[in-house]
């Protein structure tokens, strides 16, 4: 529906729930019995509402960094771990949050795969196992 149609859809809604039986007999007992609580305490009406809250001003967050340097040990890939890039990254990410552990020991929990590497014509890799066990998990464990 068109934006004009919406307003007239909610005109006729309001319309229709205001002469609905009961309804402006019910508004018209709930203002009363809050003028008449008001008389009995001689307070006006608008000191027997509930109080507004005014929000508080929003505050403009700080922009972030586009770049944060990390306090990271370097932790050499090679030679023990040719193609250990993702152990060798996680054995970086734990040292740096406390966790004593090493790269050969996160190399041994992990699951190996033996496919062998699938390669194109012209010498690309297709293909070369994949990690059984998720890394995310091997971080769970050693934390």
């Amino acid at each position: 529906m068109k934006k004009k149609s919406w307003m007239y859809v909610l005109i006729a809604l309001i319309g229709i729930i205001m002469i609905w039986p009961g309804f402006n007999n019910a508004l018209g007992k709930a203002i009363k019995a809050r003028k008449e609580a008001a008389m009995e305490k001689n307070l006006s009406v608008e000191e027997t509402s509930i109080p507004s809250s005014t929000p508080e001003p929003m505050q403009t967050p700080e922009p972030l960094p586009a770049e944060k340097l990390l306090a990271v040990p370097i932790i050499s890939q090679n030679p023990e771990l040719y193609n250990g890039c993702e152990i060798t990254s996680v054995a970086m990410m734990l040292k740096a949050a406390g966790h004593p552990v090493d790269k050969m020991t996160l190399a041994k929990q992990v699951a190996k795969d033996s496919s062998p590497i699938r390669r194109d014509e012209n010498g690309n890799i297709l293909s070369w196992g994949t990690q059984t066990r998720d890394l995310w998990e091997m971080l769970q464990v050693n934390v």
